[in-house]
C-alpha cells in the first residue's frame, strides 16, 4: 500500500489496488435478511495489512483509553482520532472517503450517506476477560449533527480466536429478547448492518479470555442527512440481562414514533420534545 504508507516497504497493494479489492468484495457480498439486514465480509483487506492494523492497536495501558464499567458495558473505547497510531488512522480514513463509502452505498442501496468525523460511540473497542455488552438497539439520531444513523460497520482484528472465549457478535429480534443469530469476531473479518429501532444486538455473556486477549474492532458509524422514518431519538435502547423492559413499552413506542413523525421536519421542535420522547421511549 504504497500511496498509503510510504514510509512502509512491507505493504504491496497500493491504494488504487485495495480499493479494487475491496469494491470487488462488498460488490460480491451476499445480504441476509434475518433479523435485519446485514452483510458479512471475511477477508475485508489483505492479511499483511490485516496484521499491521493488529500490530499498531493499542494496548490497555494506553492512555488512550476510556473505560467503561457498569451494568449494560463493561469495556474500553477510544474515539479521539488525532490519537490513533498509524496506520489506524489511515485505515479509518480510508473508510470515511467517498470512495468507500460509494461502495457502502452500492451495497447498501441507501444514499447519500455521510461518515461521521466525530465516531461519536464508534472508533476502537477493546474487552477483556469478564467484559460484556448488553443488548441494544443504537441510538438513530447523532448527539451533535442533524444526521439519522443508518449503518453500523464493525471490523475485527482478532487472530486465532477461540469459540470458548465467547464474544460472538449476537442479533435478536425486534423485541431484543429472542437471539437469532451469533457471528464471531475472527480476525480480518468486516460486519455491515442497517441501524433501525428495532436492530437489537450485543454480547450479553462474559468473555472468558486468557488475561492478555482481548476482543479487537474498529466500529464506524454512517449516517443520512435527511430523516428516515424507521429510525427516531438519540438515546441507546438497552435490554438488561434478564430482557427486562419498561412496562406498557408497546403503547410507548407508538406515542414517540407520533411524536417523531409530527416534528421530524423540524429541527427546532425535535430539540424543544426531545426530552418528553426520551422520557416515553427511554430505551
Amino acid at each position: 500500500m504504497a500511496d498509503l504508507y510510504s514510509q512502509n516497504s512491507t505493504y504491496e497493494f497500493s491504494l488504487s489496488l485495495l480499493d479494487s479489492h475491496i469494491k470487488n468484495l462488498l460488490g460480491s457480498a451476499d445480504c441476509s435478511l434475518v433479523p435485519f439486514r446485514h452483510w458479512v465480509i471475511d477477508g475485508f483487506l489483505p492479511t499483511s495489512l490485516a496484521s499491521t492494523l493488529f500490530e499498531a492497536f493499542p494496548s490497555a495501558e494506553d492512555a488512550i483509553w476510556d473505560n467503561y464499567n457498569y451494568e449494560m458495558q463493561k469495556k474500553s473505547a477510544a474515539n479521539n482520532f488525532i490519537l490513533f497510531p498509524e496506520p489506524i488512522r489511515t485505515f479509518i480514513s480510508y473508510l470515511s472517503n467517498i470512495s468507500f463509502i460509494s461502495s457502502l452505498e452500492t451495497l447498501t442501496s441507501i444514499s447519500p450517506l455521510l461518515a461521521d468525523p466525530t465516531l461519536d460511540g464508534g472508533g476502537l473497542h477493546q474487552i477483556y476477560n469478564g467484559g460484556s455488552l448488553a443488548v441494544h438497539a443504537d441510538f438513530s439520531r447523532h448527539r451533535k449533527y442533524d444526521m439519522s444513523r443508518r449503518l453500523n460497520l464493525i471490523y475485527y482484528l482478532n487472530p486465532e480466536w477461540k469459540a470458548s472465549y465467547g464474544g460472538n457478535l449476537c442479533f435478536y429480534d425486534p423485541t431484543g429478547c429472542t437471539l437469532v443469530k451469533e457471528i464471531p469476531p475472527l480476525f480480518n473479518r468486516l460486519v455491515v448492518f442497517e441501524t433501525t429501532n428495532y436492530s437489537f444486538h450485543g454480547h450479553p455473556d462474559k468473555l472468558t479470555t486468557p488475561n492478555i486477549v482481548s476482543r479487537k474492532s474498529i466500529a464506524l458509524y454512517y449516517y443520512t442527512s435527511k430523516p428516515c422514518m424507521s429510525i427516531s431519538g438519540i438515546n441507546t435502547r438497552w435490554r438488561r440481562q434478564n430482557m427486562t423492559r419498561p412496562r406498557f413499552l408497546h403503547t410507548r413506542r407508538i406515542i414517540a414514533k407520533f411524536i417523531w413523525r409530527l416534528v421530524c421536519s423540524s429541527q427546532t421542535a425535535q430539540n424543544t420534545l426531545k426530552r418528553f420522547h426520551d422520557f416515553v421511549d427511554p430505551w
